[in-house]
């Protein structure tokens, strides 16, 4: 398996780890089940349709830090061009929000 192989595995399950609900927003259940089919996506490889699903979470919740998390997550195993700047950048407002989110500083770890 190749390097980008192993990350995407690692994001994949770091996004399916618990959210830390001190800095998540009031969602409804239509939203978290939207969120849930964009980790869907992502385990099914098809990260331009899961980075689709969570910009548009993002838009409606800028504050829910595990979609934002989430939405870094797809543009950098989606591998175009600028994925991985955009990544960093989403990661680092991400932490600017909640600086102990764990899935933000790993994937930030990852950049790195």
């Amino acid at each position: 398996m190749t390097r980008w192989g192993r990350l995407a595995i690692l994001c994949a399950v770091a996004a399916l780890s618990a959210c830390d609900r001190s800095t998540t927003p009031v969602i409804d259940d239509a939203d978290i089940a939207l969120n849930n089919r964009g980790v869907g996506l992502m385990r099914m490889y098809k990260y331009d349709e899961a980075a689709d699903v969570f910009r548009d979470l993002v838009a409606e919740y800028p504050d829910w830090v595990d979609v934002n998390v989430n939405l870094a997550i797809a543009m950098l195993n989606r591998q175009q061009e600028g994925d991985e700047t955009i990544a960093m950048e989403i990661l680092h407002a991400a932490l600017e929000t909640d600086s102990d989110n764990l899935r933000a500083r790993y994937c930030t770890g990852l950049l790195m």
